[in-house]
């Protein structure tokens, strides 16, 4: 796996390269970055994740064939449809958090969360266990 580095990074290393427009989106805290393909005048690689460390933002590639190269320009290809599901169920954790707020109450406040292309998970804190009546409200609440 190599990481390529763009903007401002510190010093050029074999496996860091720049790149001054990123159209990966960044994982951010409980939601997964983009996914895709980078490609070079002499390789290609799979983006696997894009992260943040400090001010330089990360691809995390997978080289599949030929070489990546400091300083070469690539063509980036983010996975639309995982960004698109990934999207999708971001917006669905507003619903389910104003859903669980109208049904159980506005002290309802959100404990955590992951937003995956396939899943979502939706952490928050309540008194007592939901009853089936809770669910089903929740539920249809939130399609």
């Amino acid at each position: 796996m190599v990481k390529l580095k763009f903007q401002s990074w510190v010093k050029e290393t074999p496996d860091s390269s720049p790149l001054t427009k990123l159209v990966f989106m960044l994982k951010v805290v409980g939601q997964v970055g983009d996914v895709g393909e980078i490609e070079g005048p002499t390789g290609v690689a799979q983006v696997l994740d894009c992260t943040k460390h400090s001010d330089i933002h990360l691809l995390h590639v997978k080289v599949t064939s030929g070489t990546i190269r400091v300083s070469q320009l690539f063509a980036q290809k983010v996975e639309e449809r995982e960004r698109n599901s990934t999207a999708n169920n971001h917006s669905a954790t507003h619903l389910l958090h104003s859903a669980l707020r109208s049904v159980l109450g506005e002290h309802i406040q959100q404990a955590g969360s992951l937003v995956e292309p396939h899943r979502l998970r939706f952490d928050f804190t309540h008194k007592s266990p939901l009853t089936d009546n809770e669910i089903y409200r929740i539920e249809t609440l939130s399609e």
